[in-house]
């Protein structure tokens, strides 16, 4: 399999956040990666090609990014694709800001608060 995924898709910059970046993760947690693109498309083609199935999670239907989910090697991978460089740094802002507090175990409390610094900056 060709993984040259640069051939398929123009990425411009790509920030790997989440669990598995800030914590705490466990075994089945999925590795949250976003790009910054003009169009995930052809990335998408290039996985199904390969014979990748991709999905799409409830959250990922209801967000304003766009994005998919699919299984590499038995790890789950989850893409967010932004389509403005302030979405990207915001992102960039949110997961450092959550790498410099301490794990929380709870995932809701860990998602309500990575939402609450969304809500905070976006009204810089």
């Amino acid at each position: 399999m060709d993984f040259e995924i640069e051939k398929a898709m123009e990425i411009i910059n790509f920030v790997v956040t989440g669990s598995r970046v800030y914590g705490p993760s466990t075994l089945t947690s999925d590795l949250d990666i976003v790009l910054y693109c003009h169009d995930a498309e052809d990335l998408e083609k290039f996985l199904l090609k390969n014979n990748i199935d991709i999905l799409r999670t409830e959250a990922q239907e209801q967000s304003e990014y766009s994005g998919f989910y699919f299984s590499l090697c038995g790890i789950p991978i989850n893409i967010i694709v932004v389509k403005k460089s302030r979405n990207m740094e915001l992102w960039k802002k949110k997961t450092e800001a959550m790498r410099n507090i301490a794990p929380i175990k709870d995932k809701l409390k860990r998602v309500d608060i990575f939402q609450k610094l969304v809500r905070d900056w976006e009204g810089e």
